[in-house]
């Protein structure tokens, strides 16, 4: 048995015994994570712009800049992993491992990368241009969410390690770009 199969096989019997928990970090943080983003972007919108923030110029230019610092790179990561997924597909641990129970529904499709791993981190990571410190708190969700996705059965520890890294490449390629961008217009 590998490293990660022992290592899936002891934790997933933890978390049979704490399903209730195991779900809400496993799966539902990514809910946490969108309202605390869509949080921090509105507090940040109506700090930038006071008494004008109600004003329909205000609001275009939040909206531009969310959607090429924010919306944009966490799209092309979840795109990037959702194609990594298609090419190298293999079998989830409950399905492959004797012993590891599902602790909450989920489909037995290839689970390489863990696409809530990539979507959260790159959120997080993009939230920076808004707030370091919300931006760190987001990592660390997501860093906690895959590891019960691992003791839920849904991932391996490789699954998540893989999530991280294109979650936290493309958002900084995507700022490498812009700032490139920049220069060359100046």
């Amino acid at each position: 048995m590998s490293w990660e199969s022992s290592f899936v096989l002891h934790f997933n019997n933890w978390a049979g015994h704490h399903r209730s928990l195991v779900t809400f970090l496993a799966n539902d943080t990514v809910y946490l994570a969108i309202a605390v983003a869509a949080l921090v972007i509105t507090y940040n919108h109506f700090r930038n712009f006071g008494q004008q923030a109600f004003e329909l110029s205000s609001f275009w230019q939040s909206i531009k800049f969310g959607t090429s610092h924010l919306a944009i790179p966490v799209v092309i990561a979840v795109v990037i992993s959702e194609v990594i997924s298609k090419f190298y597909e293999r079998a989830r641990p409950f399905v492959s491992i004797p012993g590891v129970h599902l602790v909450f529904p989920h489909g037995a499709d290839g689970g390489m990368p863990s696409h809530h791993t990539v979507f959260m981190v790159a959120l997080g990571l993009c939230i920076a241009h808004y707030s370091r410190n919300w931006s760190i708190v987001l990592v660390v969700i997501a860093l906690v969410s895959g590891v019960f996705r691992v003791a839920a059965g849904v991932h391996y520890p490789t699954d998540i390690i893989v999530g991280i890294i294109i979650g936290a490449l493309i958002p900084f390629l995507a700022r490498e770009f812009r700032n490139y961008l920049a220069v060359r217009r100046r």
